[in-house]
């Protein structure tokens, strides 16, 4: 372990774009008619990528066979859907290369670089293949293997017990407000993407990163 900075990325919005309007467009030509039961009658189709349920699955107390089951279930999908549905579930992303190169250049500058994400391990297994960066990063803090997820302080405080790194060594990149300002409040040095390359690059230079 250095005693120097650690750079830890988000996924989402940072270095691959979310392109949500993918995710309900292939759920329209799925069935004509979104008539989602129970609780998802509330819900539209975005937000059973971020709502309560998909959090869950996010910190990995839903196994994905039964999260997608209950999506079919819900959505009124017949159960030979479920490959499709999961294709469009992994349909959101878009690459960033200039965010990728910056995280290629942070890797070359020889510091720490880990991803730190609220994810799952479709949409993991779904990007690790386009985003051959991310074998370079030092490791992945992933929600639903910590069981944690930003912007719960216990996501954070459990990255700097697991790797011994210190709040202040930490810059982290994120896009989420709520995320940043727990980050902040523990201590970490924080910016929020807001789609903005040359100012995450002054941050990181800021403190002490060659980029």
């Amino acid at each position: 372990m250095t005693d120097g900075p650690v750079v830890c990325f988000d996924l989402g919005d940072v270095l691959v774009r979310l392109r949500f309007a993918r995710f309900v467009e292939q759920l329209g030509r799925m069935t004509e008619d979104f008539t989602p039961k129970g609780d998802l009658a509330r819900l539209s189709p975005t937000d059973l990528i971020t709502g309560p349920r998909a959090m869950e699955y996010a910190r990995g107390e839903i196994e994905p066979s039964q999260f997608f089951a209950e999506m079919c279930d819900q959505l009124t999908l017949p159960a030979a859907s479920l490959p499709e549905l999961v294709a469009a579930w992994c349909a959101i992303f878009a690459p960033w290369p200039e965010m990728l190169d910056l995280a290629e250049r942070a890797v070359a500058s020889g510091v720490p670089v880990w991803l730190l994400s609220n994810t799952d391990p479709v949409h993991m297994s779904h990007l690790r293949p386009q985003l051959p960066v991310l074998e370079k990063f030092q490791g992945l803090w992933l929600s639903y293997q910590t069981g944690t997820a930003k912007p719960d302080p216990a996501y954070y405080t459990g990255f700097c017990e697991h790797t011994g790194y210190q709040p202040a060594q930490c810059l982290f990149v994120d896009d989420r407000a709520d995320n940043v300002f727990t980050a902040k409040s523990l201590g970490w040095q924080a910016i929020q993407h807001r789609g903005d390359l040359q100012e995450v690059e002054q941050f990181l230079r800021q403190h002490g990163v060659a980029v």
